[in-house]
C-alpha cells in the first residue's frame, strides 16, 4: 500500500490510477471516479511521526514543485507535533520535579552566579534554617547561614566558594558542612551540590540534610566502644566477639588489646581469627571449631579448653567462655 511504502522509504508516494490503489479501503470514499492521492511522510529529524494524505480532484495533474511543497508542509507539521510533544513532556517533568522539590524532607535550593546567593528553596528550608519565608531566604548566601568558621578552622565564606567552584568544574560535589539557623544555632549537615545546565543558563542545585541525630548516635557509639575497651583491657583475660552469618561465614568482630600480652598476637580484626586458629595445635583445631559451631546451631552458651602455641614458642592453655546472642540474623 502507499502508506507502507512511505513508512519504509521515507519518500512521497503518488497514486494516479485506481489500479495502483486496488484493495485500499479508502478507494471510492471520495465520490465517483478516481481521485489522485499524495502521501507524504511527516519527518522530524530521522523519525517519521505520521503520514499526510492529500486527495485531489478528479483528473488533477501533479507537478514536481507541488510535491516539494507538500513535503515541506508535512515536515512543518511534524516539527509542530514534536515541539508540542516536547513541551508536554517538559510540563510533566517540571510537575514531577516540583512535587519532589516541595515534598522532600531535605532542604533543596538553587544558587546562581555571580553572587551565588540562593534563588529558590523548598518548604523544608523554613524549619532547617529558621527563616520566615522563601523571600527572606533568597536574600542570603550559604556563608550567611553558616558559622564564621568551619570545624577545620577555615572561614565559611572562603570554603563555601571553593566548594561551589569544585561543583561547577566537576559537575557535583558532596561534603559535610556546619550550617547555622538564623537564631545562631549551628548544626552538622551533608551537602550535595549539582551543576544544572538548562538552555543558556547554568546554576547549582543544593540538597542539604541535617545529620544532627546521626552525629549524636556516632558520638554515643564511640563513647560506648571506648568504655568497652577500657573494661576489656582491665580484665586479666582476653575479651572477644565471635560472629556467624547465615551464608556460612564466621570469624571475630572484636578482640581486646590484652591479646598482645596474653596471646602474643595483634588484635587485627581482619586477620585475627585465622591467626588465632593457626596457633592452635592441628590436632586441637577441628574439635575447637566443632564446639563453636555446635553452640551456634544450638543457640547455647559456649565453653571450651584448648592448647595454644604463642608466636614465641611458649605453649599455654586457654579456656574460652561465651554467651550466645542474635542480631539481624547474625549470631554473636
Amino acid at each position: 500500500s502507499c502508506a507502507e511504502s512511505v513508512w519504509k522509504t521515507g519518500e512521497v508516494s503518488v497514486r494516479t490510477s485506481a489500479e495502483e490503489c486496488r484493495g485500499c479501503w479508502l478507494l471510492g470514499k471520495h465520490g465517483k471516479g478516481f481521485h489522485p492521492t499524495l502521501v507524504a511522510p511527516m519527518r522530524s529529524e530521522e523519525d517519521i511521526l505520521g503520514l499526510l494524505f492529500v486527495t485531489l480532484s478528479v483528473d488533477s495533474t501533479i507537478e514536481a514543485e507541488e510535491l516539494n511543497l507538500l513535503q515541506e508542509v508535512a515536515d512543518d507539521l511534524a516539527y509542530a507535533m514534536s515541539k508540542h510533544q516536547a513541551e508536554e513532556e517538559l510540563k510533566r517533568t517540571e510537575l514531577r520535579y516540583r512535587m519532589l522539590f516541595d515534598s522532600s524532607h531535605d532542604a533543596i535550593m538553587t544558587l546562581e552566579p555571580p553572587s551565588w546567593k540562593f534563588t529558590s528553596g523548598n518548604p523544608s528550608i523554613l524549619d532547617m534554617f529558621g527563616v520566615s519565608s522563601e523571600e527572606e531566604f533568597t536574600t542570603m548566601g550559604p556563608w550567611e547561614l553558616s558559622p564564621e568558621y568551619q570545624p577545620d578552622g577555615r572561614l565559611s565564606s572562603e570554603k563555601a566558594r571553593e566548594m561551589i567552584e569544585k561543583a561547577m568544574e566537576e559537575g557535583s560535589n558532596f561534603f559535610q558542612w556546619t550550617h547555622m539557623k538564623l537564631s545562631g544555632e549551628s548544626f552538622p549537615a551533608t551537602v550535595l551540590l549539582t551543576r544544572v545546565d538548562m538552555h543558556d543558563q547554568t546554576f547549582l542545585q543544593a540538597t542539604v540534610r541535617d545529620i544532627t541525630k546521626r552525629k549524636e548516635m556516632e558520638d554515643a557509639i564511640r563513647k560506648s566502644e571506648a568504655q568497652i575497651r577500657d573494661v576489656a583491657n582491665s580484665v586479666p583475660g582476653v575479651m572477644f566477639q565471635f560472629f556467624a552469618r547465615p551464608d556460612g561465614r564466621y570469624g571475630l568482630n572484636y578482640l581486646s588489646d590484652r591479646s598482645i600480652a596474653v596471646l602474643g598476637i595483634e588484635p587485627d580484626r581482619e586477620r585475627i581469627f585465622g591467626r588465632f586458629l593457626a596457633c592452635v595445635p592441628a590436632s586441637d583445631r577441628k574439635p575447637l571449631i566443632r564446639s563453636v559451631l555446635k553452640a551456634v546451631v544450638g543457640r547455647t552458651d559456649w565453653m571450651y579448653t584448648t592448647r595454644f602455641n604463642k608466636p614465641d614458642g611458649e605453649q599455654i592453655w586457654l579456656r574460652g567462655l561465651a554467651t550466645i546472642s542474635e542480631y539481624e540474623e547474625e549470631i554473636h
